[in-house]
């Protein structure tokens, strides 16, 4: 999954993400990678049963915040 951060503090803002069931609880931190078309995360699909998910990526800068949450699916 590719996503971009903008606005003037964009640059210093600090990222997480990670994998949540639908009821919100963290599953698991994912890493976040910065490259020359924004950011990327990788999920390893091997290890997550099937269901449905969430990936909540959160951007923080002082007492700015900002978050985002993409629904994804499983299937076999």
């Amino acid at each position: 999954m590719r996503f971009s951060v903008y606005g003037a503090s964009a640059d210093t803002a600090d990222l997480s993400a990670q994998l949540t069931n639908k009821s919100g609880a963290k599953l698991l931190e994912l890493p976040i990678a910065k490259t020359a078309r924004g950011y990327h995360i990788e999920l390893p699909l091997t290890s997550i049963a099937r269901g449905d998910y969430l990936i909540g990526v959160t951007a923080a800068h002082a007492d700015e915040r900002a978050r985002a949450l993409v629904p994804i699916r499983v299937i076999p």
